[in-house]
């Protein structure tokens, strides 16, 4: 190992006393740690050019120093910074209606004097460019990133920003749970994250990295980061193994003790594995069987039968519907027959010879006559057609015939009876024909159905393998009561690797300590200074706390961030972000804030007019002192803001479709 390794191994091993160093080796290797993190470097990022088209366009160039953006409510104001925003980091915070108004970014920006700019193309999909060079002077480098989509060009610039400023994704972990996976357990500070180092907006800024409710490892992560503060790197990836290793060692403690409250059952494992085959054996024959049976259910003789009482079926209905109209038809000669008798009866009965002969037929040429015509000529006693004279012959021999009709007519009716019976006979047949084969397709059907929908097997199955799996957790016991020993080894192992992990992480804290307080203490004192600056005066003292927490003193009684007023909260988090913004080039070599504060509407109601006074008194003094370290763009609707900035630096927004700077 490198003589800065056995140096390190040294250290812990005087922190832990009677572990061997060849063990503390083995976390160190196993854990690895020996990656070394580029130091964060200031690199001076400077805006110059904001370019965008669609229906709502702009064109703003910026200056060195404090810019102002003033306009009204939905001017548009937050949409510029939003814009740069994206531009930086991929991160597109517009609202929805501007994201389909607005087509095309452009954002030129200087990287220590080095140009670049951004292209970046909305019409139909995220897609673009960042290239040395600006918009006045395209040009294509071998240097070009080009993306075609939002994840890619947020990948895109994170890699590229952080390699500019040296910014690592530093390990962390979640909240402790042994229902966590490791994969869940363990975040990482992204670039997108530091970027809240350099965005300041009331509803986001103050609350995600000054307040309380941010007060925690990622705030102090950003802000260690921006600040230089050494080890960081190396004191959250330990943090992070001593997270994981304590999650595993809670893990297997638990295992642990879930075999020592296990009794084995006294048989032997044998006899176990034995019993756990013989019901392997029974669930492969069962399902067997039951595949047999639902081969038969499903073979093709099966299906034969069902396809033929199918067809018979559909031809017994055939016939039950030709029996039926024959039946019909017979009916309807009858009615006819006893209509006739009914008539002839009646005739004969009042001796009304030629009403009972017509209207159908003469009772000499026997010619069909129509009823009408024969009722018309019925009073001159002729026939229409034969005209003979139907009162020619007697009464006598006019009922006679009447007679031989009736009897005939009886006759008929007799035999139509007779076939109606008889149709009605096969109608019943018919019928019984049918209903019988619709029986036979029913049962085969509900046999098929039975067979195939046959639980019986399945639910021998299930008993079986509830058998199996007591069979199993039976091994399992017999196993984990010989195994025991081992997963108490294994405690042991976790118990020490984690007693080397909370030693790495102590020695990291307090390693660099001395030069971290260094740059803490010069950082609080440049925050106090401009807390006077901008009117807080009355705060005596400031210092940050282990977790970087801002801890005052006012009035002789000791405060934080979330005792001060409304007005002094503004003024103090615009004093904390321009002290981190000068920091690197004043107070802290090793700081890697770029430089650039986005400052979206600094004060709302809450403001009142000293607050106000503080706010322009604190943008005048780095507009006139730190305009070459710092590029601030404030976005506001207040004139006495605007009037911070010089002229030449004050950019009003007249109107919401086309952004027009004076």
């Amino acid at each position: 190992m490198k003589p800065a390794a056995d140096k390190l191994v040294a250290a812990l091993a005087e922190r832990l006393d009677g572990v061997a160093e060849e063990a503390i080796r083995s976390v160190l290797a196993e854990v690895d740690l020996s990656t070394k993190a580029r130091p964060p470097k200031r690199v001076q990022l400077t805006l110059r050019r904001l370019r965008f088209d669609g229906e709502r366009r702009g064109d703003v160039r910026f200056h060195p120093g404090v810019n102002v953006i003033r306009a009204g409510n939905l001017k548009g104001k937050t949409t510029i910074l939003q814009l740069i925003q994206f531009c930086l980091t991929g991160s597109d915070k517009l609202k929805p209606d501007m994201k389909k108004w607005i087509s095309g970014v452009n954002l030129d920006f200087d990287l220590d004097g080095i140009a670049y700019t951004v292209h970046v193309d909305r019409s139909k999909r995220v897609r673009g460019f960042l290239d040395r060079g600006s918009m006045d002077a395209p040009r294509v480098t071998p240097e070009r990133l080009e993306f075609t989509s939002s994840t890619k060009m947020a990948a895109t610039l994170e890699s590229f920003f952080s390699e500019q400023f040296g910014l690592e994704p530093l390990a962390g972990t979640q909240k402790d749970s042994r229902k966590d996976s490791d994969r869940l357990l363990v975040n990482q500070t992204s670039y997108d994250a530091y970027f809240h180092g350099l965005y300041i907006d009331q509803e986001s800024g103050y609350t995600q990295l000054v307040t309380d409710t941010f007060f925690n490892n990622q705030y102090m992560k950003i802000v260690g980061m921006l600040l230089g503060l050494r080890g960081l790197r190396p004191y959250f990836e330990a943090e992070k193994h001593l997270a994981l290793t304590k999650n595993a060692g809670a893990k297997e403690e638990a295992h642990v003790r879930r075999t020592e409250a296990v009794r084995p059952a006294g048989r032997a494992l044998a006899d176990i594995e034995r019993d756990l085959e013989a019901a392997t054996q029974a669930v492969d024959e069962l399902r067997r069987k039951r595949a047999e049976a639902l081969v038969h259910a499903t073979s093709s003789d099966a299906d034969r039968d069902l396809a033929r009482l199918t067809d018979e079926l559909v031809a017994a209905h055939d016939a039950v519907i030709a029996v039926q109209q024959e039946r019909a038809d017979a009916e309807r000669a009858r009615d006819e027959d006893e209509t006739t008798v009914v008539a002839l009866k009646e005739a004969i009965a009042s001796k009304h010879h030629f009403s009972a002969l017509t209207p159908h037929h003469c009772p000499v040429c026997e010619t069909t006559i129509p009823k009408a015509r024969t009722e018309a000529r019925h009073g001159m006693g002729q026939c229409l057609l034969c005209a003979a004279d139907v009162n020619s012959k007697s009464d006598q021999e006019m009922l006679a015939l009447l007679h031989t009709r009736l009897a005939e007519a009886e006759d008929s009716l007799k035999g139509r009876e007779a076939a109606l019976r008889a149709a009605q006979k096969a109608v019943t047949a018919a019928q019984q024909s049918a209903e019988a084969l619709a029986q036979q397709k029913q049962h085969l059907q509900m046999r098929l159905r039975a067979v195939r929908e046959d639980s019986t097997f399945d639910t021998q199955i299930e008993n079986e393998m509830r058998r199996i799996g007591k069979l199993e957790a039976e091994r399992d016991d017999a196993l984990s009561a010989s195994s025991h020993k081992t997963a108490a080894d294994g405690v042991t192992a976790l118990s020490l690797k984690q007693r080397v992990l909370e030693a790495l992480v102590s020695h990291f804290k307090t390693a660099d300590s001395v030069a971290n307080e260094q740059a803490k203490a010069r950082f609080a004192a440049r925050v106090h200074d401009y807390l006077r600056k901008c009117g807080i005066s009355n705060i005596e003292s400031l210092k940050l706390d282990a977790l970087l927490k801002p801890q005052m003193v006012q009035n002789g009684e000791s405060i934080n961030f979330t005792t001060l007023s409304a007005g002094e909260k503004v003024r103090f988090v615009l004093a904390f972000f321009f002290a981190m913004a000068v920091a690197p080039a004043e107070d802290i070599p090793m700081a890697a804030h770029p430089g650039l504060l986005l400052i979206d509407s600094p004060g709302k109601e809450e403001m009142v007019a000293k607050d106000f006074k503080g706010v322009v008194d604190l943008l005048r003094f780095i507009e006139k002192n730190h305009a070459e370290q710092v590029q601030a763009i404030v976005a506001t609707t207040y004139q006495d803001i605007r009037d911070a900035a010089p002229e030449h630096k004050r950019l009003f927004i007249e109107n919401d479709v086309d952004f027009v700077f004076s």
